[in-house]
């Protein structure tokens, strides 16, 4: 339970990847990039966490780029298909229209729930509301990444406050 949601009410990582590719596909329609590969980029940007599970913000972020390091040697020891392979290196590269799609809806999606909990009355979810916002503006606000401001407002309401 982080933020005192129970986990009979938490998300699952299946449930947020999901409405990650929906939004995906939304997204990328808006600003003409391929709607497939966005969602599907969205589906396996998680994929990581069934070998090493979801780590806490904190835990993130004080790890820094060894978690990257970390998740794609899991996701490689899964044997996956080179298919998919290949999806989440793209995923992690960033370099893609469709990837910078994929990560902006990952944002909204989580930014999306964050909201749901706090109107279901679990208020200390407002700090990952105000965390993601937070990291949607510092995203957006990148050149690579512009081209998706104005059409994740569309979706995700107004950033600033």
């Amino acid at each position: 339970m982080q933020r005192g949601v129970p986990a009979s009410i938490a998300e699952t990582v299946a449930a947020h990847s999901y409405e990650a590719s929906i939004i995906s596909g939304i997204l990328a329609s808006k600003v003409g990039a391929n709607v497939e590969r966005a969602m599907a980029l969205a589906i396996v940007h998680d994929i990581a966490e069934c070998r090493v599970g979801d780590l806490p913000l904190y835990s993130s972020t004080k790890i820094g780029e060894i978690k990257e390091d970390i998740e794609l040697k899991a996701v490689e020891e899964l044997g996956l298909p080179k298919q998919i392979l290949d999806l989440y290196r793209e995923w992690i590269s960033q370099e893609t229209a469709e990837s910078r799609v994929a990560r902006v809806s990952e944002k909204i999606a989580t930014l999306i729930e964050a909201r749901r909990l706090k109107s279901a009355g679990y208020h200390r979810c407002i700090e990952i509301e105000d965390s993601i916002r937070r990291q949607l503006i510092e995203l957006l606000s990148r050149s690579e990444y512009a081209f998706l401001r104005k059409a994740s407002e569309e979706i995700a309401g107004p950033l600033t406050q």
